[in-house]
C-alpha cells in the first residue's frame, strides 16, 4: 500500500518467545519501530499494522494484542534548512 519510491520502514528488531528449545511457546512479543517522511505514509503503515494484529489471529484461532506509542513523528527536512548546510 505503500508508493514504492516512498521512504517507509517497519522493523521488527526484538522477538521474546518460549523458555525451552524442545517446547512450542505459549506466548511471543515483538518489538520494533516504523518510521517515514511524511504523517500520511507513516498512517498508512501504522493502520495496515493495527488491522493485520486484528485480523491474522482469526485465521490461527489465537489472540493478539499491540501497543503503538508514537514516540517518533514523521521526519520532515526543512529544504531551506537542508539548502544551507
Amino acid at each position: 500500500n505503500i508508493d514504492p519510491v516512498e521512504p517507509a520502514v517497519l522493523h521488527v528488531g526484538r522477538l521474546i518467545s518460549g523458555e525451552r528449545r524442545n517446547v512450542i511457546a505459549g506466548d511471543a512479543r515483538l518489538e520494533g519501530t516504523m518510521r517515514a517522511f511524511n504523517q500520511e505514509t507513516y498512517t498508512i503503515i501504522r493502520n495496515r499494522l493495527i488491522n493485520a494484529v486484528q485480523n491474522i489471529p482469526l485465521a490461527f484461532e489465537c489472540s493478539a494484542e499491540i501497543a503503538i506509542r508514537d514516540m517518533y513523528p514523521a521526519v520532515c527536512n526543512n529544504a531551506d534548512l537542508f539548502e544551507v548546510l
